[in-house]
């Protein structure tokens, strides 16, 4: 009875198997057919789609830090270039369809689309060091499109206007993103390249500027700080793009004038960081945007005075395109009809909305009002300036926020535990694959006393710029050896001794627990990335010893937030890393997982072990001073504890983390501040523009 069932089964298959197949067929062919209809009007739409989400989503890079949406920005980036050849290409083929010649009005829309959006005309700099790419693109591509136009041209002549103002604005379009990406890209040592209106002057007229912002209502002081950054934006520019060195000026109206107006009170540390998101929006519209120009409004009123146009003669043509083919006229597809209006509509609205977006995001509107508010213009000028000034202050809200405003914090000791955490084998093959970190990498906000400290210490220390050029523990041990001179009962004895004695420094020093700890470290025996681990290992012991801070303290949250930030420079964005870094960075690790096998994922009794760590007898030092971390640690870590006075202590240990973290900020390349303005900002590049607006020119 078995055999007799499978024999029938077997008999069912072959007898539907047949009729199976021929309906998957049919499917198919019915899918294709579909598919060869409607192909072309599909790709229009998909590329005016893709031109329609960079624009409006571009500008979240700049202020978020989201992977979904980069990862579609980078994908709808580069996809929308593709569709736009590809259809350019699928139109050479349309000549013999009679019911899509309306199709061949598309092509200048495609040249429009491959102009791209204002918002975003590259994703990263690498982008913009092909523009020569872009530029043949330009040339071969807009030589396609007219020769298939006019070699299937067979319209009514009253849609040669409107095709040609199109031809006309996506041309424009077109160089216009060229030349973007040509400015953006020429941004190199040795280039002659300009950008805003004030130019590189004198730093008193910036300091003036300056110096009038923290008077008068909003507008006043609005109007007046961005006139100091148009004074200075030349040569912010320059710096930002390692092109022009600054250091501390002898001046004497100068730095009187850049300490009372950015350090001495609250709002003048509110102003510092103010102008360097200022400053950082600029050249972010500069390097990424069409924004980055003053020419850019001449442009967009063009393009869209143009493509309107070509709407209005487009509309008026519509009768004779929908006449019958007997009396004499043409007939079009409706749907061709329909989404040539979509294309012409949806690209009138891109431009109104970009001007928009121009005066709602950027603050070129205030460089160009300015620009035209200057002595020596003509009074329409002028009054066209204040107009500008006054419409982009009421339409633009004066707190939005310009970047993601957060530290990145990784901590070391909680990597090691999170590490040995069990994962389930999808998580472990995601982390394989990266598309999950095995550690996750926490985010703080920004706090108003990390601002205020690292701004304050700069200032206090500006005499030491050697800083900026090397790492070597400096300004924690000037700002131990000025409070144990104030403390001192003979304050102008000290004062003296500091000023004339060299060796005073070490004297202090032995003086007290917490500056034993800066001869324990001996910063200017390591490497930086070894002075880094040390005092981050430091920095937590000393967390877990103060478990009850003091009331007010905000030296130990700042101590906190940049220990973890700055190894998150190190550990994950590989700044100052060598190859030498790299085997120090293996031996920590190592030493924070012998030390995990004993503390399990207790993270207090894994710092304890640490604390206590000795080099055993007869081991050789290595070459980075690796197997001599752990006795550094120690002793650094238990002459800071005892110290009774903890305000005293974390002041120190901030001093050390603000000198590491300029130092990184001043050295760590151009390149790597230019990427991250398209990645939700980082507040290492803002630190940057802190030393410009602090130091003078040299």
């Amino acid at each position: 009875m078995r055999v007799l069932r499978d024999r029938q089964q077997c008999v069912c298959v072959q007898r539907t198997s047949p009729c199976t197949a021929q309906h998957s067929s049919v499917t198919i062919a019915h899918v294709q057919q579909l598919w060869n209809e409607w192909e072309i009007q599909f790709l229009v739409l998909l590329s005016l789609s893709l031109q329609v989400f960079l624009f409006f989503s571009a500008g979240l890079r700049k202020r978020y830090r989201i992977r979904p949406v980069s990862m579609l920005l980078w994908l709808s980036y580069l996809s929308a270039d593709s569709v736009a050849v590809f259809v350019l290409g699928r139109l050479t083929l349309m000549s013999g369809d009679p019911h899509h010649q309306l199709a061949l009005f598309w092509a200048p829309f495609m040249l429009l689309h491959l102009g791209g959006q204002e918002t975003i005309t590259a994703f990263s700099m690498e982008d913009c060091a092909l523009w020569k790419r872009h530029l043949w693109n330009l040339t071969t591509l807009l030589t396609l499109a007219i020769y298939v136009v006019c070699k299937q041209w067979r319209w009514d002549k009253q849609l040669v206007a409107p095709m040609v103002l199109m031809f006309i604005s996506g041309t424009i379009k077109y160089a216009e993103r060229t030349f973007a990406l040509w400015r953006a890209g020429s941004w190199t040592p040795g280039s002659s390249m300009k950008m805003g209106t004030g130019g590189a002057r004198h730093s008193l007229d910036y300091y003036l500027a300056l110096s009038f912002s923290s008077e008068g209502d909003r507008e006043k002081k609005i109007q007046h700080m961005l006139e100091a950054a148009d004074e200075a934006l030349q040569d912010v520019m320059e710096f930002f793009m390692d092109m022009k060195v600054r250091s501390a000026s002898s001046h004497g109206w100068a730095r009187r004038i850049k300490v009372n107006m950015t350090i001495s009170s609250i709002y003048g540390a509110e102003l510092a960081y103010k102008l360097t998101n200022i400053y950082l929006s600029l050249i972010y519209d500069h390097l990424y945007t069409k924004f980055g120009s003053l020419k850019g409004v001449f442009y967009r009123l063009t393009t869209l005075v143009l493509i309107s146009t070509a709407l209005t003669l487009f509309s008026v043509a519509r009768p004779r395109v929908e006449v019958d083919a007997k009396l004499g006229g043409y007939r079009y597809d409706e749907v061709d009809v329909a989404i040539s209006y979509i294309l012409l509509v949806g690209a009138v609205t891109l431009e109104i909305s970009s001007i928009f977006m121009w005066i709602m995001s950027s603050y070129w509107p205030y460089i160009t009002a300015i620009s035209y508010m200057r002595g020596g213009r003509s009074r329409a000028s002028q009054c066209a300036g204040r107009l500008l000034f006054g419409m982009v202050m009421h339409l633009r809200p004066d707190s939005e926020l310009e970047w993601s405003g957060k530290l990145q914090q990784y901590n070391m000791f909680s990597e090691c535990i999170q590490k040995e955490q069990p994962v389930s084998r999808l998580e472990h093959m995601m982390r394989r694959v990266g598309i999950k970190q095995a550690y996750t990498i926490e985010h703080v906000l920004v706090s108003p006393e990390v601002k205020d400290v690292l701004l304050e210490k700069l200032c206090g220390e500006i005499a030491n710029e050697s800083a900026f050029t090397s790492f070597n523990d400096e300004w924690a041990a000037s700002w131990a050896a000025r409070q144990q001179a104030s403390s001192s009962h003979d304050v102008e004895s000290a004062a003296q001794r500091i000023a004339g004695n060299g060796d005073i420094v070490e004297l202090l020093v032995k003086e007290s627990a917490a500056q034993q700890a800066l001869e324990y470290s001996s910063i200017q025996d390591m490497d930086f990335v070894t002075s880094v681990l040390l005092w981050h290992l430091v920095t937590d012991i000393c967390l877990v010893a103060d478990e009850t801070p003091t009331v007010g303290s905000k030296f130990r949250s700042c101590s906190q937030h940049l220990s973890n930030y700055i190894i998150y420079l190190l550990a994950r964005c590989k700044l100052m890393l060598d190859s030498a870094g790299y085997v120090v960075f293996q031996d920590a690790r190592f030493m924070l997982e012998q030390a995990h096998r004993v503390s399990g994922n207790d993270r207090r009794k894994l710092i304890e072990i640490t604390s206590s760590f000795s080099i055993p007898e007869g081991t050789e030092k290595g070459l980075y001073h690796g197997l001599d971390l752990p006795h550094r640690v120690h002793s650094v870590s238990s002459e800071l504890l005892k110290s009774e006075a903890a305000d005293y202590r974390w002041e120190l240990i901030t001093m050390v983390w603000a000198e590491m973290l300029f130092y990184i900020a001043s050295n760590c390349g151009s390149g790597f501040h230019a990427k991250q303005l398209s990645a939700g900002g980082e507040f290492l590049t803002h630190i940057k523009l802190i030393v410009f607006l602090v130091l003078d020119f040299t």
